[in-house]
């Protein structure tokens, strides 16, 4: 280790101990993060190789966060098939479930693309349901919304089953992005 490195580390040893028990006790000043990679795939269709993804982090503490949430699809021709990514504030409105506000890009080569203001609810339910409820508005006043669902189920220490719900709906219909009014996706 560089004797800089260590220098370094002892300074913030020393701060976080001249900070005083408040800093650690209540953990509020604490900054944490998280990255979660829940789909990372590679396939062929149509003779091209494809990368699908779906990923969120986080960083910030107990009470507040930001999130970047992304998913999508590319093909090894160097274009993205479709890809989207969501900035969020997310706040703590009782144990276990946030209420989060931000935007939301999607980006697609064919159809235009477009923004989105994002409005919604993460959290944990009764009997350990992950939830994440969005509600959609883009830029041209269309409404959307997502819902997902997804439960962990132990069969052995190691081997998880994870069933999942997702639910997308429209309120009207955008033909450009050949959404339909109602249920889009289940």
């Amino acid at each position: 280790m560089s004797r800089a490195l260590k220098h370094g580390l002892a300074g913030l040893g020393l701060l976080l101990a001249a900070s005083g028990p408040s800093l650690a006790a209540d953990g509020h000043d604490m900054l944490f993060g998280s990255l979660l990679v829940d789909q990372l795939e590679h396939g062929w269709r149509d003779g091209q190789d494809t990368v699908a993804w779906k990923a969120q982090g986080w960083i910030g503490g107990d009470v507040q966060k930001l999130y970047l949430k992304t998913e999508g699809e590319y093909v090894r021709d160097d274009t993205v098939e479709k890809a989207e990514v969501q900035l969020l504030y997310s706040r703590m409105i009782a144990d276990f479930w946030d209420v989060q506000a931000g935007i939301r890009h999607d980006f697609r080569p064919d159809d235009p693309s477009r923004t989105y203001g994002v409005f919604g609810f993460q959290g944990l339910a009764p009997y350990v349901i992950e939830m994440d409820a969005s509600l959609f508005v883009s830029e041209k006043g269309d409404i959307s919304a997502r819902f997902e669902a997804e439960h962990d189920i132990l069969i052995t220490q190691r081997l998880i089953a994870q069933p999942k719900l997702e639910v997308s709906a429209a309120l009207q219909e955008v033909e450009e992005l050949g959404i339909g009014s109602g249920l889009n996706d289940i």
